[in-house]
């Protein structure tokens, strides 16, 4: 009899110390599980508290310029969630009477960049001498406006507030060297003038050069 009494006390101390470690296993079930909601929603929060810079390059890392980038592929990245998107674009232009009479199009008298901000074009606002009433925000738009180099109104004799007549074209590297292609003459108002050093002739918005190729049906 005493053994058996001793049995079911050992039997019921067996029990309790399972339930104990049960109840210990699922307090610690509960406390994970929490925690990886609590983790979760972080993670899912990290994109509007944390910024991070994203640059965009050739398949091998090795060009973040120079690219041939189509306008499809770039309406998905810029459809994809990201903000503050800087982007430019270059195309070549001819001003001069000769060049305008060249049968063949060898890359012009006018170096044109297109950008939507100072930012994505890494020019400094000290550099930029603008019209009364005009400023850089005519970059986030899609006016026929732009500004020219210091030097380059010294060789056209154009200043502020004249219209630049420009033939423009797209350019596009590919294996063979580079590609033109006209997208048509532009009239454009010039609403200032530019001092960066190695800076572009002419600068305009690249939702405008956009606009103009797709006009012209140019890639």
């Amino acid at each position: 009899m005493f053994v058996q009494v001793k049995y079911q006390l050992r039997s019921r101390g067996r029990s309790v110390l399972v339930l104990c470690v049960a109840a210990l296993l699922a307090a610690c079930m509960a406390f994970y599980v929490g925690n990886i909601g609590v983790n979760k929603a972080a993670l899912q929060s990290l994109s509007d508290s944390v910024p991070v810079t994203v640059r965009i390059t050739s398949r091998n890392g090795a060009k973040t310029a120079g690219l041939n980038i189509e306008a499809k592929p770039f309406d998905h990245l810029t459809e994809a969630g990201v903000h503050d998107v800087r982007c430019t674009a270059v195309a070549a232009g001819a001003f001069s009477p000769e060049v305008r009479a060249q049968e063949m199009f060898l890359g012009g008298d006018t170096i044109v960049r297109a950008g939507n901000s100072l930012e994505a074009l890494e020019l400094s606002a000290d550099n930029l001498h603008f019209a009364d009433g005009q400023s850089a925000a005519f970059l986030s738009g899609d006016s026929a406006q732009c500004v020219i180099g210091e030097g380059y109104a010294e060789r056209t004799g154009l200043h502020p507030g004249d219209t630049l007549s420009l033939e423009i074209y797209t350019v596009r590297q590919s294996m063979n060297g580079t590609i033109y292609q006209m997208i048509g003459d532009a009239a454009l108002e010039i609403i200032g003038t530019h001092s960066a050093p190695g800076g572009a002739d002419v600068i305009l918005p690249v939702n405008f050069l956009r606009t103009e190729a797709e006009t012209a049906g140019v890639s």
